[in-house]
């Protein structure tokens, strides 16, 4: 296609747009650059557009580093970055683990005007739940909901991670109910994060509470959960219960390979070899 628009002088950001873009929504960021470096060569006048589907096809192919150094090009070269090209980089920089870098950009798009998107914040949101930065996170929550007036279950998903992963079970639980309150459908994602947490604090029946309001909200067994309770099993000693429930799920075709590691690492650790092995033997 690109031939063509050679061919036929039809190359314009306009029109080079639509084919970068396919490039990218397809992962294939080196076709995506070569025709984007291509277009230059050419003498295609630069524009916003043609960077931010080349910043987007380099984020979508993770090569982050690409789209912050086009970044720095493009505002190099005196064209302007809209709001399209700062939730693309805050975007690119949250997924590549400088969120330092996407927390300085949301605060230039606050300083330019703009207003970030749902999926920019939901993105920094994330990076830091992951990372056990809390403190962090609810700023941006916050500052997400000053914005936008509401969030979305992403948002609360990520909150509720990042309580659970600092154990913090009374915000965790908090998070889940304003969750409701605010019209959100409760869903499996959260449920299982806390479920995982009280398991970690020991709180089995909780843990079995909130394992049957995920199966309810299901039409099929949730594999997650499901490993979830195996573990928690094995952890508190109730062996006999963890393999009663994996062979439960075997036979209902509802587990998977992190299912058998964890049965098998829990009827190792219990001198259950035989049972072990055949459960090996199933993921050949």
């Amino acid at each position: 296609q690109f031939s063509r628009l050679k061919v036929c002088g039809d190359l314009t950001s306009d029109n080079l747009f639509p084919l970068i873009n396919s490039y990218a929504e397809r992962g294939s960021w080196k076709k995506a650059e070569q025709v984007f470096l291509s277009s230059t060569e050419l003498g295609v006048q630069k524009s916003s557009l043609l960077y931010n589907v080349m910043i987007k096809a380099y984020g979508l192919g993770k090569r982050y580093w690409k789209a912050f150094s086009l970044f720095e090009t493009m505002e190099s070269e005196g064209i302007i970055a809209d709001e399209a090209t700062f939730n693309t980089m805050i975007h690119a920089s949250a997924k590549g683990g400088s969120v330092g870098k996407a927390v300085a950009l949301l605060a230039e798009m606050h300083h330019r005007g703009f207003k970030p998107s749902f999926c920019s914040y939901t993105s920094v949101l994330s990076t830091f739940s992951k990372l056990r930065q809390v403190k962090e996170a609810e700023n941006i929550f916050q500052e997400m909901k000053s914005v936008h007036a509401h969030v979305d279950e992403v948002a609360y998903n990520a909150m509720v991670n990042a309580y659970a992963e600092a154990g913090m079970l009374k915000e965790a639980e908090a998070t889940l109910c304003a969750m409701e309150v605010e019209g959100h459908m409760t869903n499996s994602i959260a449920c299982c994060v806390l479920m995982k947490l009280y398991g970690k604090l020991d709180m089995l029946e909780k843990a079995k509470e909130m394992f049957k309001k995920v199966e309810c909200m299901q039409v099929h067994p949730n594999v997650q959960a499901w490993n979830i309770l195996l573990d928690i099993y094995g952890r508190t000693g109730m062996i006999d219960t963890a393999w009663v429930s994996f062979k439960k799920m075997q036979k209902g075709g509802y587990f998977d390979k992190t299912s058998c590691k964890i049965i098998i690492s829990i009827l190792k650790k219990t001198g259950r070899i035989q049972e072990a092995f055949s459960v090996a033997c199933t993921m050949k």
